[in-house]
């Protein structure tokens, strides 16, 4: 992952950017916490606890914190990857069943080639399909 484009991650959980990288979707609270996709933990150690149990966005949130090396994680890119990888399976998942949220974790990761092969085209239809069910249009 370019380390040029991962300031830009602590930002917004839901919003719905034309594009982003993963960290953007992970918001650190003033508590101490993070949020994404509408998730909040208190604290870093419930996250890798949930990330463990294989909940996909801990995943993804997980991830994002080994590639910084943030939330007094030590950095690690290649555990960050295949966190990326096993994340972007159970979003696939989630995205399958229609959770827009998940569809727009897993366009970033497509956008970056975070975790699964680097895919604009896999990126851009899984956000136009979460704006259709974000906004109630087929």
């Amino acid at each position: 992952m370019n380390k040029k484009l991962i300031p830009f991650i602590l930002a917004a959980a839901m919003a719905l950017p034309a594009m982003a990288d993963p960290e953007d979707h992970v918001r650190k609270n003033p508590s101490g916490g993070y949020q994404c996709a509408g998730k909040a933990w208190e604290d870093v150690e419930t996250i890798v606890a949930e990330s463990a149990k294989g909940e996909p966005v801990a995943m993804y949130v997980h991830a994002v914190l080994l590639d910084e090396g943030d939330g007094g994680l030590k950095e690690d890119e290649a555990q960050a990857d295949k966190l990326f990888a096993q994340a972007a399976e159970g979003l696939q998942k989630l995205a399958d069943a229609g959770d827009a949220a998940a569809m727009i974790l897993l366009a970033e990761l497509y956008d970056e080639g975070a975790g699964v092969r680097e895919d604009d085209r896999k990126a851009d239809k899984l956000r136009a399909d979460a704006r259709r069910i974000q906004t109630g249009k087929k």
